[in-house]
This record gives structure tokens, sequence and C-alpha cells, in this order.
């Protein structure tokens, strides 16, 4: 039976180097995962052994994800595709009795709407991080399903991390705990929206080839704690930072001005 209900796909996903970086076949790819997470969680036997998965998670194969993404997907391309995803943390993938077992870590960012920017999801059902926001098993299918009593105010530092590595200037192999105590430090000193919008901005001028004043000197690959830790690091990516502001300056219309409206509404 066909699974019904829909996926979020938000707008800002255009904006983020995990698309503009990715080949039309990535593009694909990616976006059938989506699509081919549970929404909820599910169980089954298999062999007389019980098997059960959370929402984000589902069990598959190379085979099964290149007919769902359909003509023009190879197995080479889905193989890929995946590597690359697990670099970025975008997903997990892991072999299992019954098939391959993939895992879109930020699946809670992802789907509600309702997560404040101070509660981390996605990376318990990864295993590897904090609660999630609004229990992850909200089922998306029915739309209808809140548990507001169940939100875990907590440090966000794998959501912040995670966009940190979205933006693809140092790779990071895992979340330290020095970078943990950055992002506490600076946190005392910014909202977890502000800290994000450096960080995503930070990201639009590294990458920005067309820009003079980013060509000059948005050139430096900062890694998270020093983009953090520095005294003109979060705060030079703010409405009111010099780089900023110069960098605005420096072209008619100020960049990812969408984008930014609905990350700052979501």
């Amino acid at each position: 039976m066909q699974e019904q209900g829909w996926v979020k796909v938000f707008r800002t996903l255009l904006d983020k180097p995990i698309w503009l970086q990715s080949t039309p076949e990535q593009k694909t790819i990616l976006i059938t995962l989506l699509l081919m997470a549970n929404h909820k969680d599910k169980e089954w036997e298999w062999n007389g052994d019980k098997f059960s998965v959370k929402p984000g998670q589902f069990i598959t194969s190379l085979d099964g994800i290149v007919k769902k993404c359909g003509k023009g997907i190879s197995i080479k391309n889905v193989r890929t595709g995946i590597d690359r995803f697990e670099k970025l943390e975008f997903l997990t993938n892991k072999s299992t009795k019954t098939g391959r077992l993939i895992t879109i870590v930020n699946w809670g960012v992802y789907q509600n709407e309702d997560i404040e920017s101070g509660i981390v999801t996605g990376k318990e059902v990864a295993k590897e991080g904090q609660s999630t926001g609004k229990e992850a098993a909200t089922n998306k299918n029915d739309n209808n399903v809140k548990n507001d009593n169940k939100i875990i105010n907590t440090i966000p530092y794998m959501e912040i991390f995670n966009l940190y590595l979205e933006q693809e200037i140092v790779k990071h192999k895992s979340l330290t705990e020095k970078m943990k105590e950055s992002i506490r430090k600076a946190l005392n000193k910014y909202t977890v929206q502000e800290v994000k919008l450096a960080i995503f901005r930070y990201g639009t001028m590294y990458h920005d080839n067309t820009n003079s004043y980013a060509k000059d000197y948005c050139k430096y690959a900062w890694t998270l704690q020093e983009l953090l830790t520095r005294e003109k690091g979060i705060s030079e990516f703010l409405d009111e930072g010099g780089k900023w502001i110069r960098y605005n300056d420096s072209q008619s219309l100020k960049v990812n001005q969408s984008w930014e409206e609905g990350f700052l509404d979501g």
C-alpha cells in the first residue's frame, strides 16, 4: 500500500550548501530520502525477530532507493549521494539484518514547525544526541498529533553544529566538548537565532565569489570554535556587524533576504 501524507520541504533548502553544491542526481536522491522516512514509530516481525524504527528512519536498500528515485538515477548515484550526505551529517547509514537503516539526523528540525529555537532535535534518533523537541514521534501524515507537554528545553548543540557543517567551510568529524563550551559561552551573549544567522551569513559570504568585498575579506576558514569565540566573530555577521554591512554595501540588493525572512520566522 502506498504511504499517504506529506513532508515539509522548506524553501530555505535552496540556499544551503547541501543543495547548492549537490548534483541534479543528488538533489533527487535527497528529496526521495526525505519522502521515504517514516513519520511515526513503526514495528514489524521478520523471521521471528521484532524490529522497530523511529520517525526519520527507514529500512531500505540501494536498489530500493533507485526505484523510488525513478528514471536517470543509478546505484552509483545513490551510493555516492548517501556517502556525501553522511559526511555532511544529514543522515546516518547502517547495515542491519533486514536491510540498510537510514536515519535523517535532524528529522525533527525539518518536519516540526513548532520546535522552538532552544530545543535539540534529530540526534536522539541516531542515538548520538540530546532529547527531541516535540517528541520526534509527531506524525506529520496526520498533521494533527502534537504534544506540547513534552518539549524539553536544552542547549541546541547539534542543531548549531550541523548548521555549521552545512556551510562546508571546515569539516569537523564530531562535536567536541570544547565546541560545546564555545556554544554555551556564545549563547550567554547571543540568542540561538543570532548564532544561527551569523553562521549562515558567514557561510554565504565565504562561498560568494561574485561579491568584491567577500572575495577579498571573507575567505578565511574559521572552525566553529573560532567563529564562536573570536572577539569579532558572531557580531560581525549580524545586522549591525561591520563585515555584514560592508558586504551588503558592495552590492545593490541584500543577499538571501527571502531566506532570512523564513529563517527568522521558523
